[in-house]
């Protein structure tokens, strides 16, 4: 199986428009058995998506649900799309999972912008990240058969399972993702919860 094939469920185009993978019908290199075995091995060694972990990010209102990054990194070009000279789009692979265990999570538009030390409110991205992938349950995550479609808004999220997606935005090529932290919004009340994006494992070259 071609590790880049294994993420393109989550990571749908954005890393072939980047012309970081290919379609998956590229003859796939083995994996030894240290990137099988190793459990230092990252997901840009191993291409296999990683376990949520760090911060829980707890979202309340009719459809409450919790977010937790899986990894993050930058990418030139975005579903065909190059970025701007001076500029990257951020991509962050996300987990999320409804609280109500009796009932479907209709696919939530996340409440989620970036932030970095020396920008003010109007200096950060001050517009929720675009989620331009449907979701996908964290099971699924290493079919590699599967596709992610276009993002539906009339999705719903089965109960009591993760589901993965990639959130992206722009941002200044100088600024190391290490400095940046994705929080809520004030879409999801006053106080700010975040994620360190430099603590999450690598995205995959």
């Amino acid at each position: 199986m071609h590790p880049h094939r294994t993420l393109a469920i989550v990571l749908a185009s954005l890393f072939l428009a980047a012309g970081c993978g290919s379609s998956g019908k590229q003859q796939a290199k083995p994996e030894t058995a240290a990137t099988q075995a190793s459990p230092k091995a990252s997901p840009a060694q191993t291409g296999r998506i990683p376990a949520a972990s760090g911060p829980l990010l707890s979202i309340d209102g009719d459809y409450p649900y919790t977010i937790q990054g899986i990894m993050g990194g930058t990418i030139p070009v975005k579903e065909g799309e190059p970025a701007p000279a001076g500029q990257l789009y951020a991509a962050i692979v996300v987990e999320v999972k409804g609280k109500l265990q009796d009932r479907p999570l209709p696919a939530p538009n996340l409440p989620l912008i970036l932030q970095w030390p020396g920008c003010t409110a109007k200096g950060c991205f001050s517009t929720p990240l675009e989620r331009p992938r449907n979701y996908v349950p964290t099971s699924e995550a290493d079919n590699s058969e599967a596709e992610a479609e276009a993002a539906d808004s009339a999705q719903q999220l089965a109960p009591g399972v993760g589901h993965l997606a990639t959130v992206i935005t722009l941002i200044p090529q100088k600024i190391e993702l290490k400095q940046i932290t994705m929080c809520t919004s004030d879409v999801a009340g006053p106080k700010k919860q975040c994620i360190p994006l430099g603590s999450l494992p690598p995205l995959p070259k």
